[in-house]
């Protein structure tokens, strides 16, 4: 009898155990659930605020006239380096709350080197003038991140100190 007692009060133990678990398996799924729609929802706000900055922001770098016939996948192309860049950086982050977002600071100097493109390339189509503003502008962008990466890497970043104060803003 003490024997069957202390069998049926183990089980009760263990039935309660499980269903603890059971039930924290489930808390902990429908945690992660509400965690991926909060997500979600923030990325949604995010691309309804960043989506018509980044179509301006194709604006201002492609505004010299030779543009004005690819000005559409242009501005594709923005929104999709714009995106790529957000996923990056989110992803690379160590910040659980980082959401990656295009800067506007360097508009001028990336409209800058498009205008310069269409300028030195004046007499070809504007397909021309867009895929080569687009190579050049991606491998500045893409040189330009590597140098920030490997002054960062090598604990250099006291140098900004040096730079004056108008270049950073």
């Amino acid at each position: 009898s003490i024997a069957a007692t202390t069998r049926a009060s183990l089980s009760l133990q263990r039935h309660e155990a499980s269903h603890l678990l059971v039930r924290s398996a489930t808390g902990a799924a429908i945690m992660r659930a509400a965690d991926n729609a909060r997500s979600l929802l923030y990325g949604v706000i995010n691309a309804i605020l960043a989506i018509p900055a980044l179509f301006g922001y194709a604006a201002v770098i492609f505004s010299d006239g030779a543009y004005v016939d690819v000005a559409a996948p242009l501005a594709k192309a923005v929104v999709l380096s714009a995106a790529v860049h957000q996923c990056v950086f989110s992803w690379r982050s160590t910040l659980p709350f980082a959401i990656g977002q295009v800067q506007d600071a360097g508009l001028i100097f990336l409209s800058k080197m498009a205008t310069d493109v269409a300028r030195t390339l004046d007499a070809k189509s504007a397909h021309d003038v867009a895929a080569t503003a687009l190579f050049g502008l991606g491998l500045c962008t893409a040189a330009l991140g590597l140098c920030l990466v490997g002054v960062g890497r090598a604990r250099m970043t006291w140098l900004v100190s040096y730079l004056p104060l108008p270049v950073l803003g």
